[in-house]
């Protein structure tokens, strides 16, 4: 576990509302009642339906081997686009402009940060009509994309009474004492698949042991769950991702300490949160201090097969298809509440309905949630979503004051103290028919069939249908000042199967020509996929004077084929 040290954010300098002034007396404090799946999946259909702006998408399965028979649940996302006919267009045809991903629900057990992205999609929802918000605003420049439960099956099992934070699935076994925390497929694991090591970055140093805690699975993206993501992200145009989990309070940017750009967001991002979090505590005669509530810094979720690990890192897994792909997206790491064991905030606290009510920091089970969540966790989204638009360069400043959020681009304004000065990214890429189409890869899981004596594992895999395509990439100047660059597109490729070494089958180089502070800029190469042969593409900065390297490539890793293989879900385990 890496050192972590408070937040240099001290209550005695925020600038607070004053207490509601509906409360003559400190309000009660009732039993929380949260969306359970069935009431998630029927919200995410409302807001669908409820603007023009909205809509909704099944990205996956998640299957739940715990009943007989089994039980197939869809893992559901919604995208919110600007206002307007034009954006219409979009919100229909797929992704054309850059977008921030929120998801949540890897783990089940982990109610709060679910229902975050429950009411984080319902305000955005209802702003986005609001031509004046700072919402709509925000969407003139970045789509926004809400996954707040990418484990349905896993939540299936945890939710043991429609949303009632005391009754979740609990056992005498350490790995679910506090609930459900894999996902539920019981054929490999006793425990189910633990989704936050199941993906292709240091997933060797996982958990391999199948009936302990933490199992990783039979090999990276075994799960459905974990592939459903892969392939929802190589086919948008993500530019930035949050990242939600609970219970250890902690903040960070997943390229750690050396993104200082990140380093500096994190921080707002922590005061925004801190200043709602002070109002919501006020309302029952507590205090930040008292209420112990403050943001650590550090890193987390960068190792050991995590998602933030995969959205940030190179795929290090060999012999594994996507050995080397790189998706290279800025990524904020956020536990929230309620870490009881450091902070010792939650029971007997005012985020408890009442003690001994059975329920614990994984489930908090006070009404008093839904406030933080109102107040601390929305404002500090809308932060997020402001900065989504130039990820890499903090574009707003917060300055600790209630509703003084600069809302105008100011380029250069943090230069000396960052010396972000001549950085260039790639903001987002996919392979696609067109830019306004999804990207054209479908990624399988990992399987395994018994084959005699012998257990035979195929691992997982990207496919892209034979024939032409094109590779779709925004370029971002992050920088203060005007700038050329160029941009390599690589291809290369291999017979399936093979370990032969790579050729090349096509190059090119796209100059990029007075690029403007902040400005992105939209580019497409056409290639050819073929049938019969396994391929490396890889889109890279050249030639600039750059000053944050971890941005300027990505790497996608696929097989071509003729016609889509039959998935293999039934096949996976003994």
């Amino acid at each position: 576990m890496p050192s972590r040290r408070l937040i240099a954010i001290f209550v005695c300098f925020l600038v607070v509302a004053p207490i509601a002034t509906g409360f003559s007396q400190v309000p009660s404090i009732n039993l929380m009642d949260y969306h359970d799946h069935d009431e998630i999946r029927d919200r995410l259909i409302e807001l669908h339906k409820a603007s023009e702006n909205v809509r909704g998408f099944k990205i996956g399965i998640s299957i739940d081997y715990t009943v007989n028979p089994v039980v197939t649940h869809s893992i559901l996302a919604i995208r919110i686009s600007g206002n307007g006919p034009t954006d219409r267009r979009i919100v229909d045809k797929g992704d054309s402009r850059p977008a921030i991903l929120f998801d949540a629900g890897l783990n089940p057990r982990e109610w709060l940060s679910t229902e975050c992205l429950v009411e984080l999609a319902e305000y955005l929802v209802e702003q986005c009509e609001d031509p004046n918000s700072r919402v709509s605003q925000a969407l003139q420049h970045v789509d926004i994309w809400i996954l707040p439960l990418s484990n349905p099956a896993g939540r299936s099992i945890d939710d043991q009474q429609s949303g009632n934070p005391t009754k979740y699935f609990t056992s005498d076994a350490p790995q679910t004492k506090n609930g459900w925390r894999g996902n539920g497929d019981i054929r490999t694991g006793k425990h189910g698949v633990d989704l936050a090591r199941n993906f292709s970055v240091d997933w060797a140093k996982a958990n391999s042991e199948p009936n302990g805690s933490y199992w990783r699975g039979i090999a990276p993206f075994s799960s459905t769950e974990a592939t459903a993501l892969r392939q929802f992200v190589q086919n948008h145009s993500i530019a930035m991702a949050v990242h939600l989990h609970t219970t250890s309070q902690v903040i960070g940017p997943a390229w750690g300490e050396g993104d200082r750009v990140g380093v500096l967001m994190r921080k707002q991002a922590a005061a925004v949160w801190l200043e709602g979090a002070s109002q919501t505590v006020q309302r029952y005669g507590k205090t930040l201090e008292t209420s112990k509530l403050a943001f650590s810094e550090g890193v987390f979720g960068t190792t050991i097969g995590q998602f933030p690990a995969w959205l940030t890192k190179a795929s290090d897994t060999p012999d594994d298809p996507d050995f080397g792909s790189i998706r290279a997206i800025p990524t904020v790491c956020i536990e929230l509440p309620f870490d009881q064991l450091r902070h010792g905030n939650y029971y007997g606290g005012i985020f408890q309905h009442a003690e001994r009510d059975g329920s614990n920091s994984f489930h908090p089970s006070g009404s008093t949630v839904r406030e933080l969540i109102r107040d601390a966790f929305i404002p500090m989204a809308v932060y997020l979503i402001e900065q989504a638009s130039a990820p890499c360069a903090v574009t707003k400043r917060y300055n600790l004051k209630p509703n003084n959020l600069e809302t105008d681009h100011e380029p250069g304004t943090l230069e000396s103290e960052l010396s972000v000065l001549g950085d260039l990214g790639i903001l987002a890429a996919k392979i696609a028919v067109d830019n306004g189409a999804p990207g054209a890869v479908r990624s399988y899981p990992a399987w395994q069939q018994l084959d005699g004596i012998n257990m035979l594992r195929h691992p997982a895999r990207d496919y892209v249908k034979s024939g032409r395509h094109y590779v779709c990439f925004w370029v971002q100047n992050y920088s203060s000042i005007t700038q050329n660059a160029r941009v390599g597109i690589r291809v290369e490729s291999r017979p399936i199967g093979r370990d032969a070494p790579w050729r090349e089958a096509f190059s090119t180089i796209r100059p990029v020509r007075s690029l403007a502070a902040l400005e992105k800029r939209f580019d497409q190469v056409r290639i050819s996929v073929g049938g019969r042969d396994e391929y490396k593409v890889s889109i890279e900065i050249q030639g600039a004077n750059d000053a944050f390297p971890k941005n300027n490539r990505k790497v996608f890793r696929f097989t071509g084929t003729s016609a889509l293989p039959t998935p293999q879900h039934g096949r996976l385990g003994p």
